[in-house]
């Protein structure tokens, strides 16, 4: 027998994905996103949320993209989902979320383009 029968449910209860429809706005999640935001409001740049597995940390961030206004911001979600990764690896990734074509191999440029894409946006 599965969960939908025996719990007399209308769809899956777990899911690879969050779905922002069942998004839970504890006491900490509510202190975390007004943190983001306020680094987003001050422009600081980057802002990272670290936590356990399953503590509604993608979750979390989908809820305050989906929050945004869309017009004065551009923005991009990056979920790393393991811990041996690379610098260059990473800042290709962020590279890439923030739309940078063509970001290239070389380090040097790579950096130069993402300089370049976050003038861009701050104009």
């Amino acid at each position: 027998m599965s969960y939908n029968d025996f719990y007399h449910l209308k769809e899956q209860p777990f899911s690879n994905t969050p779905d922002n429809r069942f998004f839970f706005e504890s006491h900490q999640h509510n202190e975390a996103k007004l943190r983001l935001m306020h680094a987003v409001n001050t422009m600081k740049g980057l802002a990272v949320l670290v936590g356990d597995v399953g503590t509604g940390k993608t979750m979390l961030c989908r809820k305050l993209l989906e929050d945004l206004e869309q017009d004065p911001y551009e923005a991009g979600l990056l979920v790393v989902v393991h811990s041996n990764i690379s610098s260059d690896w990473l800042l290709r990734k962020v590279t890439q979320q923030l739309g940078v074509d063509e970001p290239g191999q070389d380090k040097e440029v790579l950096i130069g383009r993402l300089y370049e894409k976050l003038i861009e946006h701050h104009e």
